[in-house]
């Protein structure tokens, strides 16, 4: 049996508006919206967060994320701006608390975490537009040291991965 080949343009999840964003009233979530867009984590990475896993060190702000996809953990680089967006929900709460005690259940995470990709991407490589959408993509086309910081920071560790969903 043959699978049917994958196309990116078929693949719609996080592009564009769903059914189920009807539901949600971003509104009303600001600062978990802020957060999300700063620091690109998944749905359960932020689920399972605590006030003692925002860091400050060497004049960078990072989240540390112990459990992620797979099990592993790593430091996530905070947008750079962006640092007050995260700062702020640490202020001085107790570090054993869990950062945002509740998701709502439409959110789309997953949009978040590909618009932090994409400003990620564009910070470390300031000369450099988003790679083309279309087409086949030559080594000349981005900027091969950014795009792996940003893989580092989503946890894929593959570089193809980060290209093909995430900055282009």
């Amino acid at each position: 049996m043959r699978f049917p080949s994958r196309e990116r343009a078929k693949i719609t999840r996080s592009r564009g508006p769903k059914q189920h964003d009807r539901h949600f009233q971003p509104e009303n979530w600001p600062t978990l919206l802020q957060f999300l867009s700063a620091t690109g984590l998944r749905r359960q990475e932020v689920h399972d967060l605590h006030v003692r896993d925002i860091l400050e060190r060497d004049g960078r702000v990072l989240v540390h994320v112990a459990n992620g996809k797979g099990g592993r953990w790593r430091d996530v680089p905070v947008l750079p701006g962006r640092e007050e967006d995260v700062l702020s929900v640490r202020g001085e709460r107790d570090p054993d608390e869990v950062v945002f005690a509740r998701i709502p259940r439409h959110l789309d995470v997953h949009s978040y975490r590909r618009e932090f990709a994409q400003a990620l991407y564009l910070s470390h490589a300031a000369s450099r537009d988003l790679p083309s959408a279309s087409g086949r993509l030559k080594p000349s086309d981005y900027d091969r040291t950014a795009a792996q910081r940003v893989t580092e920071a989503l946890g894929h560790n593959r570089i193809d991965v980060v290209l093909r969903h995430y900055i282009r």
